[in-house]
């Protein structure tokens, strides 16, 4: 009989070890319960202990069944992640780290046992094609932008420089590229000092451009019977105006005697209606702009080409109006410059004898039909707020150099032929046919002569 009690408390001691640890601490009273009823108990008939040992029996199964809907609580309140699920539907394991995907996926991530944890950059909404196209583009207009910044530092040396006055790059940008910029430029102290001096490196390009023409390519041979040269009309009214030549040399003073006085740095040009002008060089638009007749008339474009993206010279191209207008109507054309039928634009790539327009408004106040004018200038920014000005003759390639200098040669002799003046050119004190001087710096509007 004692063998078959030891044996009942044996079931219970099992059932109870098997159980989850929450579950132990009532049962353990049970157990002592049972231990005392079955001492109690060793004198009683078998019919009595056969009813006990089953009733034990019910008793060890309640137990257990109370201990598995503990465990079942437990694991429901508190689950055991193994794996996390990203913005864009993906699955990791925990531990992963990286950027989400989808629409986050400009933030970084970390997959924990309590869930995914990521930072809250905003992103943007949609990555359209002209989105991705900004991104793909995005590291070089950060090299652009820092190399204007840095070009105005140098063209300023006068300024003081603080640390509140260096400008942000990243506000330059789209709004929405503007968390990848940042991202971008979180670089080390060694890395920005590298790629600072890679953009003032390329900031200092110094290389000179390459003419293939002076704006109009064929100046061509006098003729008498039509009073023109090339594009140029000699017209008797015109020369009897109180501004007579039909090119003014780099050199040329011009407001003599006024406090507007001035050596003019381009080569100028007045022609009859209908003038096209060609890209004297290959290379990138940095500026155009809109001048509205003011202190005298305009109404017409500035046209500036650099030959390469980080070049500090220019070639200017002023007073040019669009292809697209109509040259016999009065009213002001605003149309934008062509180029192959498309809009010229900053950026916009040009090659040498591309026409970008026609030559720009100037007032006929003699009735000549001489009623347009436009101006070259070669140059390029210097410290201080200098701008360099050269004869435009120094930078022609050498395959047509000799050309243009007999044509600008012809062109004023057979006008002052033709005028009767010999005067009009001191062609003895040229440097080169068309320039009286190599250099003209122009600082604020004044100009000096640099012999």
């Amino acid at each position: 009989m004692k063998f078959i009690i030891y044996l009942t408390l044996f079931t219970l001691v099992i059932g109870i070890a098997c159980s989850e640890p929450d579950a132990i601490d009532p049962d353990i009273n049970s157990v002592n319960e049972a231990i005392e009823t079955s001492n109690k108990s060793a004198s009683s008939t078998e019919s009595k202990l056969n009813q006990g040992i089953t009733n034990n029996e019910n008793k060890t199964n309640i137990v257990t069944e109370s201990s598995r809907s503990a465990s079942n609580t437990y694991d429901e309140a508190k689950p055991l992640n193994t794996s996390c699920l990203l913005s864009g539907g993906e699955s990791v394991d925990v531990g992963w780290t990286g950027n989400d995907t989808g629409n986050n996926s400009c933030n970084l991530c970390l997959c924990g046992l309590e869930g995914l944890g990521c930072s809250k950059m905003a992103c943007s909404d949609a990555m359209d094609s002209k989105s991705l196209v900004e991104l793909i583009e995005l590291p070089e207009k950060m090299s652009e932008t820092m190399v204007d910044i840095a070009n105005e530092m140098m063209q300023d040396t006068t300024a003081e420089t603080s640390s509140s006055s260096v400008q942000d790059p990243c506000l330059k940008m789209a709004v929405n590229l503007r968390p990848m910029c940042y991202m971008m430029s979180q670089k080390s102290q060694e890395e920005r000092l590298l790629m600072g001096q890679s953009f003032m490196s390329s900031s200092r390009d110094d290389t000179p451009p390459v003419l293939y023409n002076l704006l109009i390519e064929d100046f061509g041979a006098f003729n008498a019977r039509t009073s023109m040269m090339g594009p140029f009309k000699f017209s008797k009214s015109f020369a009897g105006g109180s501004k007579p030549t039909v090119f003014d040399e780099f050199g040329k003073v011009h407001d003599a005697g006024k406090p507007t006085e001035y050596e003019n740095p381009t080569f100028e040009y007045k022609f009859p209606s209908g003038t096209e002008l060609l890209s004297p060089i290959t290379g990138i638009v940095d500026d155009i702009s809109w001048q509205p007749t003011e202190s005298y008339k305009q109404d017409d474009w500035e046209l500036n080409i650099k030959p390469s993206r980080f070049s500090q010279w220019r070639v200017s191209i002023d007073h040019v109006v669009s292809l697209a207008c109509d040259l016999s109507s009065k009213e002001v054309c605003t149309k934008a410059l062509l180029i192959n039928g498309e809009e010229i634009r900053v950026g916009t790539e040009i090659k040498a004898g591309d026409s970008i327009g026609y030559a720009g408004n100037w007032v006929d106040t003699s009735n000549s039909g001489m009623n347009e004018r436009t101006e070259i200038t070669v140059g390029k920014f210097a410290s201080g707020g200098v701008f360099e000005s050269y004869c435009p003759i120094m930078y022609l390639h050498e395959s047509v150099k000799q050309d243009f200098r007999d044509s600008i040669s012809s062109l004023m002799d057979s006008y002052e032929e033709w005028s009767g003046n010999p005067g009009l050119y001191n062609q003895s004190d040229m440097i080169e046919p068309g320039c009286s001087y190599e250099q003209i710096n122009d600082k604020d509007n004044k100009t000096t002569v640099i012999k």
